[in-house]
């Protein structure tokens, strides 16, 4: 919107266009939408977890992914919980198979 008030009318039309048309033309998910309201619906089902002590404010086996890679296998909840399922299409579908490679690799 800053494009459109330095610009003014009637040339900013063209930014919205532009706008309007990328966003028109890219993939649609609802893959996050439905994670976090999955995740909630677990929360107010009572599904609360303690926190593992590794990853605790001052957790002495925490390991840092970004020291390793980008991944490391390590356990941050009690028991695995999966609230994404990623579709079979566009970026999604690389995302999805990345996590699965990671998973299982650790």
């Amino acid at each position: 919107m800053m494009s459109v008030k330095q610009i003014g009318y009637p040339e900013s039309r063209i930014i919205l266009a532009q706008a309007v048309i990328y966003l028109c033309a890219s993939p649609k998910s609802n893959t996050a939408y439905n994670a976090i309201n999955d995740a909630l619906t677990a929360v107010r089902n009572g599904v609360i977890l303690e926190i593992p002590d590794a990853i605790r404010p001052r957790g002495s086996n925490y390991k840092y992914p970004h020291d390793f890679g980008g991944w490391v296998e390590q356990q941050y909840l009690a028991k695995p919980l999966k609230f994404v399922e990623y579709k079979n299409s566009g970026y999604e579908a690389k995302m999805g198979d990345w996590m699965e490679k990671v998973w299982k690799k650790g």
